[in-house]
């Protein structure tokens, strides 16, 4: 079993702070394996682009449609946030994963 390590969060998570997070299930799952309590207030700015971008279009029988993508650069891209477009997130990942990854 996992080795819980139990000390405070490295920032303000009290009643006076809002902690925005993109798909706050990954950062509260380091919360909980961390052993931290969570933040009072969050908001999940992936929620929030959900909520806008999840749109039923009319049935079409004949078009086919490419599922979109809901990541992080996604949401900067529908919301014309630069940066983002360059950074190859699977690629860091599998470098994580396998010892290769450097800054």
């Amino acid at each position: 079993m996992a080795r819980r390590i139990r000390c405070r969060a490295a920032f303000n998570i009290g009643p006076d702070t809002l902690v925005i997070v993109y798909a706050g299930w990954a950062e509260l799952s380091c919360f909980l394996v961390l052993g931290w309590k969570f933040p009072v207030h969050i908001f999940d700015c992936h929620t929030a682009f959900l909520s806008v971008s999840n749109i039923l279009q009319p049935y079409a029988p004949d078009e086919v449609r490419k599922k979109q993508r809901k990541r992080l650069p996604d949401a900067c891209k529908a919301y014309g946030i630069e940066g983002w477009e360059r950074i190859d997130k699977e690629h860091i990942s599998e470098a994580i994963g396998d010892g290769t990854w450097r800054k």
